[in-house]
Order: structure tokens, then C-alpha cells, then sequence
């Protein structure tokens, strides 16, 4: 089996799998890459059990140096970080496939060295500080809809919930333990538990809740994400807020303002639901950031 045929075999699996058109597209894609690459280093017949690092590391590198002919006004042709990083995530799960099939002993991607794979660039968070989010939930909603979605943003801005997790949340949901009121889910995205306790303001966001309706939604919210986002950006328009922000921005928000008002982190990481607080501590540094900010206003006093 050679390398470029094991791709044609992963293709098929992924056809046979029924994955999307544009993922099936993009696997093609990544199949044309190694094989123009190989056609470069004259190892077009390489063995899959043959491929070992250097031959991946030559494609990776292969691939930082490719330019794009029809994008070569923008960034010169060159590749976009994400675009590298999903190569690569495809490399690997072409190697994985073949592994989990018994056709190899071991990923070689797994030799390569941190500074020889491809890696995103860091994502600006943005967020609303606690007078920001005042000013987004005091703006007069001009449809319910604009109402609903500024009372779901507002309300997951003090619970961290995904957008996902908003548009399926139901009264059945919000529990009382032990006096104190609280929402309970299974992640949507990660199939966790969340248990997350409802502050007042959390509360004061929620419309008023019906007899017998356990089983109804609490945020009817539009289920494009896109539309959802339009909504968003109307109400802070009006507040005045100048930050380009969408709802998932909720989230930022409620991890740096628990944080910045003094909570721990692995609190914070229990509420958001993270797997590992090590996806927490970006919101730490975030704070750290508006700290050094803030002494640094002092400079020159003295």
C-alpha cells in the first residue's frame, strides 16, 4: 500500500461515512498537496510503512513555503495559520486511520518537534467589562426577538453557557438545591455535566416562568447562529459599546468577570465546564493583562 494510496482509501471511508461534501472536498485537497510534494522529492511510490518523520517534516515545510496563485494579493499567497493547522490535523488522521486499520505501528507525525508542526495563533477574546454588559441590558429592545436575545447574552454572561447549550435550555433545567437556584445541564458541544448556581442577576434575566411548563424552552432564541450574532451587535451598537464582539463573547465575559472579581480558577473552570483548567488560565492572563494596565497608569506620577 503506498502512501498516496492509502489516502484514496481514507477519501472513500470518509465518502462511505457520509461526511459533508466540503469535508470530503478538503481531504482531496490535502491528498493533492502530498502529491504534489511528493512528486517534488521523486518518492511518488513511498510505502505508508516507509513515510517517517524527515518525509513529513519535508511536507509540512513543503507546505509553510506554498503559495496560493489565485489569493497572491493577499499575504503574498501564503497559506493562513488555520489553514496549516487543519492540514495537519488531516495528516494525522490519515496516519491515525491507518494505525487504528493495523497498517502501521505509529503515527509519525508524533515525532516531529513543537517548532516543526503548525500551530493557530493565539484568539483575542473579547469581552464586556460589568459597565459594559449594564449598558447592553439597559437598551430598550426594539422586537421581542432583540428582547430574547439580550436577556439570553445577559444571562449567559453570568453562567458561561454556549450559545448551543441557550437555545435548548428549558425550565426543567433550573433546579433548587438546597435553597439556592441553580442551572443544570449536559454540555451540548462536550456532553459534560455543568451545575451552575444563578446569581440575582442571573435570575432577574429569566421571563417569567409558566404553569406546567417544565419541558418548555426559556430563551426562544433564532437558530442561526449568524442571525443570533445580528441581534447582538444592534444592541451594542445603540449602548455605544465599540467592541466587535458575538455571543460567544458571553462567555469570555462571565469567565473574566468571575475572575477579576476575585474567584478561583478552578471555580471558574468548574462553571465553564472545561475538561482541564489549563483552558481556564487564558481568562487568568486576560486579568493580568487589565492589572498591569492598570499600575501602569501610575507611571510618571512619581
Amino acid at each position: 500500500m503506498t502512501w498516496l494510496g492509502w489516502c484514496d482509501d481514507y477519501i472513500q471511508s470518509a465518502i462511505d461515512s457520509g461526511n459533508c461534501e466540503k469535508m470530503i472536498a478538503h481531504k482531496g485537497v490535502v491528498r493533492k498537496r502530498i502529491a504534489a510534494y511528493l512528486q517534488r522529492v521523486k518518492r511518488t511510490d513511498v510505502l505508508l510503512k516507509d513515510v517517517d518523520r524527515d518525509l513529513v517534516s519535508g511536507l509540512f515545510e513543503y507546505m509553510r513555503s506554498y503559495r496560493n496563485r489565485k489569493q497572491i494579493k493577499t499575504n503574498g499567497g501564503r497559506l493562513a495559520a488555520y489553514t496549516l493547522v487543519l492540514f495537519e490535523e488531516t495528516v494525522k488522521a490519515i496516519f491515525n486511520k491507518a494505525v487504528r486499520d493495523g497498517l502501521i505501528t505509529y503515527n509519525p507525525v508524533q515525532d516531529l518537534t513543537r517548532e516543526e508542526r503548525f500551530h493557530a495563533p493565539d484568539k483575542h477574546r473579547e469581552y464586556l467589562t460589568a459597565d459594559e454588559l449594564k449598558r447592553f441590558l439597559a437598551v430598550e429592545p426594539q422586537t421581542v426577538m432583540e428582547q430574547t436575545v439580550q436577556m439570553a447574552f445577559g444571562f449567559s454572561c453570568m453562567t458561561g453557557l454556549r450559545l448551543g447549550d441557550m437555545q435548548h435550555l428549558r425550565w426543567s433545567d433550573i433546579k433548587d438545591v438546597n435553597g439556592v437556584r441553580m442551572v443544570s445541564i449536559i454540555q451540548h458541544k462536550t456532553k459534560r455535566p455543568v451545575t451552575v448556581p444563578l446569581n440575582s442577576l442571573a435570575l432577574s434575566l429569566l421571563p417569567p416562568r409558566p404553569e406546567n411548563g417544565e419541558n418548555g424552552i426559556i430563551f426562544p432564541l433564532v437558530k442561526k447562529p449568524d442571525n443570533v450574532a445580528k441581534y447582538v451587535r444592534r444592541i451594542k451598537t445603540r449602548a455605544g459599546i465599540e467592541k466587535d464582539f458575538t455571543y460567544h463573547s458571553s462567555r469570555h465575559s462571565a469567565a473574566t468577570l468571575a475572575i477579576t472579581a476575585g474567584a478561583e480558577l478552578y471555580s471558574v473552570s468548574k462553571i465553564l465546564g472545561h475538561g482541564s483548567i489549563a483552558s481556564t488560565q487564558v481568562y487568568a492572563k486576560v486579568n493580568m493583562e487589565k492589572k498591569v494596565e492598570a499600575m501602569s497608569l501610575t507611571d510618571g506620577v512619581f
